[in-house]
């Protein structure tokens, strides 16, 4: 006897109306976790900066290097600005969102608030 072949035992495929809802449906704050913690280097006179983001089934962690050594005073206005910019993305973009446009989203958030706190 042959085996039966199931054409999806893999990964279940998603229905197309729940991408679609998922499209029109805005991120949520309530759904996401994060933290940003700061972490001077004083040898190289920088800021090594952690940062987490968790939420619809996605995680990003990611951590950049920074000239300004007090930005653990900046850290709370940082995190909130990331979940501002989260919270403008769908359900949708922000889970398929990669690594990389996270990283390049956070550097200008990063760029904006060096703007803004001189």
């Amino acid at each position: 006897m042959r085996p039966k072949r199931y054409p999806f035992s893999g990964a279940k495929k998603e229905s197309e109306t729940k991408k679609i809802s998922l499209m029109l449906k805005k991120v949520d704050e309530s759904d996401l976790k994060g933290c940003v913690w700061a972490e001077p280097l004083p040898i190289y006179r920088k800021t090594r900066v952690h940062v987490e983001l968790e939420g619809y089934g996605k995680k990003i962690t990611t951590e950049f290097k920074t000239d300004d050594m007090d930005f653990s005073k900046k850290a709370s206005f940082f995190k909130r600005a990331l979940f501002e910019r989260a919270e403008m993305m769908s359900q949708f973009d922000f889970r398929e969102t990669t690594t990389e446009e996270w990283n390049r989203i956070i550097l200008e958030l990063e760029e904006a608030i060096k703007c803004i706190q001189k």
